[in-house]
């Protein structure tokens, strides 16, 4: 009888590279637009949501990540664009769709909604990428419907923009000064 030679085993697939999660903070969340906030001469309840995050972290290369709420296929998230640079200490304004034609820095347009469609009443938003399309970065908040107001996260749990003196309804991609007196 003759013995048959096993074959060598193949060498296994690489393992997908992982990426860490990154360091990210939602400064600010608009999931009831009172109105044209994205500037563009047309209020739209789904083009003038928006997202703001601020970069503590080093910088990022966000060429290809995807962008949505948790709900939403990956062939509607959003996807950013080839050369998307997020620099460290920067903000970056994503709205539903529309344009922005008043805001400059790091400002992108959906083409239509955010996701499905930011939630009123609270939602779960994340950041996916690298070869292996981690969550590299996810955030939740809760609202209440009717609110009308963006949502600024910075420095605690979400609370109304409006809610202290001297704030308006939001403010996408603009620094919000602490108020420390009454």
């Amino acid at each position: 009888a003759r013995a048959l030679a096993a074959a060598p085993p193949e060498d296994p697939a690489p393992a997908a590279a992982h990426l860490p999660p990154v360091q990210l903070t939602v400064t600010e969340v608009l999931a009831d637009p009172p109105g044209d906030v994205n500037a563009d001469g047309r209020a739209d309840r789904n083009e003038d949501e928006f997202v703001e995050l601020l970069n503590p972290g080093p910088d990022l290369d966000l060429s290809g990540w995807r962008f949505s709420d948790d709900d939403t296929a990956p062939e509607q998230q959003f996807r950013f664009p080839a050369g998307t640079l997020f620099p460290s200490g920067q903000r970056l304004v994503l709205f539903g769709g529309g344009a922005a034609p008043r805001l400059s820095g790091l400002v992108f347009v959906d083409d239509g909604t955010l996701g499905d469609g930011l939630a009123n009443g609270g939602d779960r938003l994340l950041l996916i990428g690298g070869p292996a399309a981690d969550t590299l970065f996810s955030f939740t908040y809760t609202s209440k419907p009717g609110l009308n107001q963006s949502l600024t996260c910075e420095g605690g749990p979400c609370q109304p923009h409006g809610q202290l003196p001297g704030r308006t309804l939001f403010s996408p991609g603009l620094p919000r000064a602490l108020y420390t007196g009454f």
